[in-house]
């Protein structure tokens, strides 16, 4: 009885497939949008570190050409460890050729750290073409997780 109590606080404290659905879908609006700060404030303090500073980051996003990059959401997401890490599923239109550079190797990469904003994949087993990965912690804080590290 006690573990599945404290199993269900675990589940309670974390996050949901929905949740995370909603951070993602957030997060890309913002950066594909003119104005506002891109999605920064949407990722993760201690992801920010794969870029400079928050001026970088936000002149990447301005830079893009974003006329190409559409996405949709697709089956497939899903979370671990009690719901601390969720990951979505996205398809992304064109595929990688879409996808500006930054977003798959962020500036601050090197051979210890890569970093990186979406992970392509390209399995035909799978349901779309990229996933994101959003963290929540204990306080039911969330943001997007920056891969590597």
């Amino acid at each position: 009885m006690l573990a599945s109590l404290v199993a269900g606080c675990a589940l309670a404290t974390g996050g949901s497939t929905a949740r995370a659905r909603q951070v993602a879908d957030d997060y890309l609006a913002a950066l594909t949008t003119d104005g506002g700060d891109r999605g920064w404030s949407l990722i993760l303090p201690d992801s920010r570190r794969a870029y400079a500073d928050q001026d970088q980051y936000t002149a990447l996003a301005e830079a893009g050409d974003w006329s190409a990059f559409a996405w949709s959401e697709v089956d497939g997401d899903h979370c671990q460890d009690g719901g601390a890490y969720c990951v979505v599923r996205i398809e992304i239109e064109p595929g990688q050729h879409g996808v500006p550079g930054w977003m798959l190797d962020a500036p601050q990469s090197d051979e210890a750290n890569r970093y990186f904003t979406l992970n392509l994949d390209e399995d035909p087993t799978t349901p779309g073409n990229a996933e994101m990965v959003v963290y929540f912690d204990s306080d039911g804080d969330s943001g997007v997780l920056l891969g590597g590290g």
